[in-house]
């Protein structure tokens, strides 16, 4: 670990890694359709506004 590196950030490396290895296997559109649910997920339950993406 360089000591230049913040607490903060060596966590926000840490959760992407974690986040790229929930994924790493899926096809990139089941990926990336994974990585949008579980954001919505969180934003609701932080009562963030959000707002419907459609598809087509």
């Amino acid at each position: 670990m360089n000591n230049k590196e913040s607490k903060a950030l060596l966590e926000v490396w840490e959760w992407k890694e974690t986040a790229y290895k929930e994924v790493e296997n899926m096809e990139l559109k089941r990926a990336l359709k994974e990585r949008m649910d579980k954001s919505i997920i969180t934003a609701e339950k932080l009562n963030f506004k959000t707002v419907s993406l459609i598809h087509k």
